[in-house]
C-alpha cells in the first residue's frame, strides 16, 4: 500500500481509521483535515472513518480543522455528527483552537452549530480571553453576540480586558469597554487593566483606559501604583500620560519607594529625569533608608546617578547617609562601581565621610581589593592614614585582605607603615607575615625604613 493516499486507501477497502506511525498518532482523517482536503475528508466518512477518533493528545478531526481554519471541513464534520465540543487532553475544544487563532468563519461556523461558548481551559482561559488577548476583534465580536461572559475570569482572576490590555490589543480593549467590560476589575494578584497596560508600556491602551475613567490609584498588594510599574519598566510615554492625569509624582508604594527610587534602581535613566523635571523629590527615602541615589549607586547605574546629582537639590543628596552611616560614594566603593565613583567624586561627594564603624570610601575599597577605585580616591586627594576606631588603615586592612595591587598604590602614595592596629595592633609588616603571602611580605619589607632595624 506504499505510495496509496487516503482517497485511494478508503475505496479499496483498508482500515482508513489505523494511527500514523510517523510522529504522532494522526489518523487519515485528521491529516485530511489539517490539510483542509475536503474531498478526501468526505471518501473518508462515507467508507466509515471513525470521526470522532483521537490523536494521542485527545483531538479530534474537528479539533484540528478547527485549529488550522479549515472552514469548510469544520462545517462538513459538524454535518456528520462530529462532537462539536470534544475536549482535548490538555483542556481545548474546537472553538477554544478556533478562538485563539483568530479563525473567524471557523468560530461562526461552530457558534452557529451551539458549541458551548464559555468553556475553559485548565487555567480557567475562555474563548474570549484568547482572543482579545490575540487582538482577534471580529472573533471577539462574534463570542460575545454568542453569550461569552464578559467578565468572565480564568485561574489568575483575569478577565478578557485585562488580558487585552496587558497584551496592548487597543481594537480589542476599545470594545470590550464599550460593551460594558468592568475596567477596574483586579486579578487575584491585583493586576487590574490599566496596571497591566501600564507594566508593558501599550501607550494607546493606557490612553484609551484613562480616557474611560480608570482608577490611576488602583494597587497592587505591594502598593506599587500604575506610576510605579511603569517607571520601573522604563515606560516614558506612559509616565507621562499618567502625570497628566494627575497620579502624584512621589506617591510611595509598601516599601516607601518612589515612582524615581523603582526607576532608578531598574537604570530607567531617561524616566528619573522626567520625574525630577516634573517635581520628584531626589532627597526622600524609603522605610529602609534608601534614597534614589544610593540605590543607583549600588547597582552602578552612572546615568541615573548624574541625573539626580544635575538636580537642584543635588548638594542635599549627594553625601546622604544610610541607617549603617554608608553614603552613596561608600556604597558605590563597596560594589566596585568605579564609573559612579568617579560621578560622585566629580560632582563633590565627601572622600572621608565614613559609615557607623568608621569605614571610609578609601578602607572600603581597600577591603574589598578595587585599585582602580583606590587610585581614583588617592589622586583626588583621600586621606590615606585615615584610621578605624579599632586603628586600623585602609594599608592594615588591604595586607589582611591580601589586596597586593592596593596595597601598593597606597604604599606609593604616602601611607604610614608605622601606624598599627586591629586586634593586635600590629603594624603592617608584621600582619603581612602572618597572612602567608610572600609577594605582600616582600613589597612591604621594601619599604620599611632602615630605621626599624636599628
Amino acid at each position: 500500500m506504499d505510495g496509496w493516499t487516503p482517497l485511494m486507501a478508503g475505496k479499496n477497502g483498508v482500515n482508513i481509521s489505523t494511527q500514523s506511525p510517523k510522529g504522532g498518532m494522526n489518523n487519515a482523517l485528521q491529516l485530511a483535515s489539517i490539510a483542509g482536503h475536503l474531498e478526501i475528508v468526505r471518501v473518508l466518512i462515507k467508507n466509515g472513518a471513525a470521526i470522532n477518533v483521537t490523536d494521542e493528545d485527545g483531538d479530534t478531526a474537528l479539533s484540528s480543522a478547527a485549529e488550522y481554519g479549515r472552514t469548510d471541513v469544520v462545517a462538513f464534520l459538524i454535518e456528520k455528527g462530529a462532537d462539536r465540543d470534544v475536549v482535548s487532553d490538555r483542556g481545548w475544544t474546537p472553538l477554544l483552537r478556533a478562538s485563539s487563532n483568530g479563525h473567524t468563519e471557523v468560530v461562526r461556523a461552530l457558534l452557529e452549530a451551539g458549541v458551548t461558548v464559555n468553556k475553559q481551559l485548565p487555567d480557567g482561559s475562555g474563548a474570549l480571553q484568547l482572543a482579545a488577548g490575540r487582538g482577534h476583534l471580529t472573533v471577539v465580536e462574534l463570542l460575545l453576540d454568542s453569550g461569552a461572559l464578559m467578565n468572565l475570569v480564568d485561574s489568575a482572576g483575569d478577565s478578557p480586558l485585562i488580558v487585552a490590555a496587558r497584551h496592548g490589543q487597543t481594537d480589542a480593549v476599545k470594545f470590550l469597554l464599550e460593551k460594558g467590560a468592568a475596567i477596574d476589575l483586579a486579578s487575584r494578584n491585583g493586576w487590574t487593566s490599566l496596571l497591566g497596560a501600564s507594566e508593558n508600556g501599550h501607550v494607546d491602551v493606557v490612553s484609551l483606559l484613562l480616557a474611560k475613567g480608570a482608577n490611576v490609584n488602583k494597587r497592587l498588594p505591594n502598593g506599587s501604583t500604575a506610576l510605579h510599574v511603569a517607571a520601573s519598566n522604563g515606560h516614558l510615554q506612559v509616565v507621562k500620560l499618567l502625570l497628566e492625569f494627575g497620579v502624584p509624582v512621589d506617591v510611595v508604594n509598601g516599601d516607601g519607594d518612589t515612582p524615581l527610587f523603582v526607576a532608578a534602581a531598574s537604570g530607567r535613566a531617561s524616566v528619573v529625569k522626567l520625574l525630577i523635571e516634573r517635581g520628584a523629590s531626589v532627597v526622600l527615602t524609603n522605610h529602609s533608608g534608601w534614597t534614589a541615589a544610593i540605590k543607583a549607586a549600588e547597582l552602578g547605574h552612572r546615568a541615573v546617578v548624574k541625573a539626580v546629582l544635575k538636580s537642584n537639590t543635588a548638594m542635599k543628596v549627594i553625601d546622604m547617609q544610610l541607617p549603617s552611616g554608608a553614603t552613596a560614594l561608600n556604597v558605590a566603593c563597596e560594589h566596585g562601581r568605579f564609573d559612579v565613583v568617579v560621578a560622585l567624586v566629580n560632582a563633590g561627594a565627601d572622600l572621608e565621610l565614613a559609615d557607623s564603624e568608621g569605614y571610609t570610601p578609601l578602607i572600603t575599597a581597600a577591603q574589598l581589593g578595587y585599585s582602580d577605585i583606590i587610585q581614583l580616591l588617592v589622586n583626588r586627594g583621600a586621606d590615606v592614614n585615615v584610621q578605624l576606631p579599632s586603628g586600623g588603615t585602609a594599608l592594615l586592612t588591604a595586607v589582611w585582605h591580601r589586596r597586593l595591587a592596593v596595597v601598593r598604590i597606597l604604599l606609593d602614595n604616602g601611607a604610614d607603615i608605622d601606624l598599627c592596629g586591629d586586634f593586635q595592633n600590629w603594624p603592617p609588616l608584621t600582619a603581612a607575615y602572618f597572612s602567608g603571602f610572600s609577594d605582600l611580605v616582600q613589597l612591604i619589607y621594601e619599604r620599611v625604613p632602615d630605621r626599624l632595624f636599628n
